[in-house]
């Protein structure tokens, strides 16, 4: 008999066409939890009574709560999602763990300070909590690809790694590229960072500062660079995710470039010829608007099932707020950054 699971949703979000290929990101999650047999989605909550009401239409059976504390003392939940604003994430993941939750799957950025994702990361080892943060995009196939040139060595050595984010949101939609270059880049670590950070034309979202634009070079500890610029100011011609080897280069392009097959790019060693497989699967999703999000909560399942590791653990998404903050914080001084060994 397999083992059954009680989910419930913080932040079910807004029955709009959105991101998440499902509405909010809520409404993804949701998606992720109705394609498993093993996991009930109990309910969800959200400030907005109509938040809650127009879920309960798309997913009928599950209760809604205007309450998040109230939902959780209710439903006992084993999984829980934190889809709510940044800001208050903290502490939902604190009163979520002291509810009894098993595990968090929370959506990036987890924390917006080093040490708000410290806590949360004590408190879960504390508990023996397991802690996931929804870096999706380690389940698609384009950067499956991508990883595996730089890890096999597809491309000779690697020299270097560009984030170019034609749009600004380091915290945002940034922390999904620094993550998808961390996958890349593997056990590779950050020891010094310089950067300069414009905040002349910054805006809210979901409670946090969306800068104008950003540059920054982290040095890593075998010699490698990762270089980033996010901005309206970069480039959009650019491929969003380029890695530069001795031999050749793979890259990730945000849209399917004309005459291509797939948004994955690459000239591999020995080779003169571009290799651009086929596949339906692009820098978002698929066909299936949720089909990373899917496979990152059957990751999380067989994890919990067993005490496996997950490519989504905290830890991984610990490294990306660590060159976050450490980006801003070159900034704020001018100077170069060291991270701590």
């Amino acid at each position: 008999m397999s083992q059954l699971f009680r989910s419930v949703i913080i932040g079910c979000g807004t029955s709009a066409p959105g991101k998440g290929g499902a509405h909010s990101i809520g409404y993804a999650h949701a998606a992720a939890y109705k394609s498993q047999p093993d996991v009930v989605l109990s309910a969800v909550s959200s400030l907005s009574q109509k938040d809650v009401d127009d879920f309960a239409v798309e997913y009928p059976g599950t209760k809604g709560y205007t309450d998040y504390q109230a939902m959780l003392t209710s439903e006992t939940p084993d999984i829980v999602s934190i889809c709510a604003f940044p800001p208050a994430r903290e502490e939902m993941a604190m009163a979520a763990m002291a509810a009894g939750a098993k595990a968090l799957w929370i959506e990036k950025p987890f924390a917006l300070t080093l040490d708000a994702a410290k806590k949360i990361m004590a408190e879960a080892e504390r508990r023996s909590v397991r802690l996931f943060v929804d870096h999706q995009r380690r389940y698609g196939q384009p950067f499956i690809w991508l990883r595996e040139a730089v890890e096999e060595k597809k491309i000779g050595d690697l020299i270097q790694f560009n984030i170019t984010q034609p749009f600004g949101g380091i915290y945002d939609f940034g922390t999904h590229c620094i993550d998808s270059a961390l996958y890349c880049l593997g056990d590779r670590q950050p020891t010094l960072v310089f950067a300069a950070v414009d905040l002349t034309h910054a805006r809210k979202h979901q409670g946090m500062t969306m800068e104008s634009q950003i540059v920054a070079t982290v040095h890593l500890d075998d010699g490698t660079r990762l270089v980033i610029e996010m901005g309206d100011r970069a480039c959009s011609r650019l491929p969003i995710l380029h890695a530069e080897g001795t031999d050749g280069f793979a890259q990730l392009h945000m849209n399917v470039p004309e005459g291509c097959q797939s948004i994955f790019r690459a000239r591999y060693a020995g080779r003169a010829e571009i290799v651009n497989p086929l596949t339906n699967e692009h820098f978002h999703h698929s066909d299936d608007g949720t089909c990373y999000i899917k496979r990152a909560l059957a990751d999380i399942l067989t994890a919990m099932k067993t005490g496996s590791a997950t490519r989504i653990d905290a830890r991984e998404a610990y490294r990306g707020l660590s060159i976050i903050a450490g980006i801003f914080e070159s900034a704020k001084t001018q100077s170069v950054f060291c991270f701590e060994r």
